[in-house]
C-alpha cells in the first residue's frame, strides 16, 4: 500500500489485519510520487498495488470522511487512465459501515484553496489529489486500486480551521477502510472465466435459483443456498454486486447470463474481475439446444 504522508501511512499501518501488508510511504507531491513510483517498479515490491490517503471532495455531496474509489484517474492536462475494478473495493468498504463512492479523481501539481478550483475545467471529477495519476506507474500492468478519502468538502478552504479536524475525521476514515483493501489484495490475482452457454439454456437455471431464494428470505434458510459439491453461485445484477469475499483464492469462475441480458452486462463483469488481474476467457457449451417454437395458425 502507498501513503503519501507520514500521518496516512500511520492510519493504515493501525487497520491492517494481515501481517503480511506492507505500507510504503512514498512523500507528498507528483515529485516525490513520480520519484517513488520509479524506485518501486523495479523494487522487491511485487502483486497488487493500492494507492491510499485523503483528498479533497469535488462532488458537493460528499462529506469529510467519505470514501472515494477511483474508477479513472486524470491528470490536468487530460491525461486519463481507467481502472477497472472499483466496484469491488467500495463493496469492501461499504461494508465496514463506511459511506464510499466510485469515480474519476483528479491528480493535480500544486496546492489549490478549495478542490473545486483545483477540478476547474474538468468535467466529471468527484476527488482531488496531489499523487495518485504518478504513483500507479509503479504498478505496471498489474492489479491497482486508489482510495482515497474527503479530508475538505468541495466548497471549503484547505487553510480553514475547520480542515483540521475534518483531516482527523478522514484519518479515522482511512484506519477503518485498511481492511478492504486487504481483501481487495486477497481478491486479486489470475483467473479463468467460464463463459457458459446457450443464455437461453442458462436462464431457466437462474430463475429457479432466483424463485428458491426468495422462499428462503421469507422462510430463513440455516445454510446458504447455492453451495452443492464445493462450488458456489452467486446471483448479481450488474458488476456493481461483486464482493471480494467471494473471489478470494477462486482462480476459475463460470459466469452466465439470461436469454435477456444484454451482453455489455456480461462484458462488464468480465472487465471489473480484469482490474483484480489478467483473465483468460474460455467459452463452455453446457448443452445444445433443441426446441423449436412453431409459429402461431393466424400469422402462418
Amino acid at each position: 500500500m502507498l501513503a503519501p504522508l507520514r500521518l496516512e501511512a500511520l492510519a493504515l499501518r493501525r487497520g491492517l489485519c494481515d501481517p503480511g501488508s506492507s505500507v510504503v510511504r512514498t512523500g507528498m507531491g507528483p515529485a516525490r510520487a513520480k520519484a517513488a513510483a520509479e524506485r518501486l517498479a523495479t523494487d522487491r515490491y511485487r502483486g497488487p498495488f493500492a494507492v491510499a490517503g485523503v483528498c479533497g471532495g469535488v462532488d458537493p455531496a460528499l462529506r469529510p470522511g467519505d470514501v472515494v474509489v477511483a474508477s479513472a484517474l486524470r491528470t490536468a492536462d487530460g491525461g486519463e487512465h481507467e481502472l477497472a475494478g472499483a466496484e469491488v473495493l467500495a463493496n469492501a468498504v461499504r461494508k465496514l459501515g463506511l459511506t464510499c463512492v466510485t469515480g474519476t479523481i483528479l491528480s493535480v501539481e500544486r496546492l489549490e484553496r478549495t478542490a473545486r478550483r483545483a477540478a476547474s475545467g474538468h468535467a466529471g471529477i468527484v476527488g482531488v489529489d496531489m499523487e495518485s495519476a504518478w504513483l500507479a506507474a509503479a504498478a505496471g500492468d498489474g492489479p491497482l486500486t486508489v482510495l482515497r478519502v474527503v479530508a475538505d468538502a468541495g466548497g471549503r478552504s484547505v487553510y480553514s480551521p475547520r480542515t483540521l479536524l475534518d483531516g482527523a475525521l478522514a484519518l479515522r476514515a482511512l484506519r477503518r477502510a485498511a481492511p478492504a483493501l486487504e481483501e481487495w489484495a486477497r481478491a486479486s490475482g489470475p483467473r479463468t472465466i467460464l463463459l457458459a452457454g446457450p443464455r437461453s439454456f442458462c436462464a431457466g437455471v437462474e430463475r429457479a435459483i432466483e424463485v428458491v431464494e426468495r422462499a428462503l428470505g421469507r422462510r430463513g434458510a440455516p445454510i446458504y443456498v447455492r453451495k452443492k459439491e464445493g462450488t458456489q453461485a452467486r446471483l448479481i445484477e450488474d458488476h456493481t454486486g461483486l464482493d471480494p469475499a467471494w473471489l478470494s483464492g477462486k482462480r476459475t469462475i463460470g459466469l452466465t447470463a439470461g436469454a435477456s441480458a444484454p451482453e455489455r452486462l456480461v462484458r462488464q463483469v468480465i472487465d471489473e474481475l480484469a482490474g483484480l488481474g489478467p483473465v483468460a476467457v474460455e467459452d463452455r457449451t453446457v448443452a445444445e439446444e433443441s426446441i423449436q417454437f412453431n409459429l402461431p395458425r393466424e400469422v402462418t
